[in-house]
């Protein structure tokens, strides 16, 4: 459940800070690396540790896509007056 509550919250994140395009792919690795996380696990600890893992790990992924967003569309350059 902790899983899937940080996919759409990373999900709003992307969404919410780039532009719409890159809504379904972000989704698209968030589940993916979900399901591949959740069925390594083995025990009922594991899974708690897995799905802290995988929060910290999406977050990261979501904060490298506004960044790479960010800097292909120059947000980050110098801005020239017209």
């Amino acid at each position: 459940m902790a899983a899937l509550f940080v996919t759409w919250l990373g999900g709003r994140i992307v969404v919410t800070s780039t532009s719409q395009r890159w809504a379904p792919t972000a989704y698209a690795v968030a589940f993916i690396q979900m399901v591949l996380t959740l069925t390594a696990t083995t025990a009922a600890g594991d899974v708690v540790v897995a799905a802290t893992w995988y929060g910290y790990s999406f977050l990261i992924l979501s904060l490298l896509i506004v960044a790479l967003t960010a800097v292909r569309h120059g947000m980050f350059g110098p801005r020239r007056l017209r």
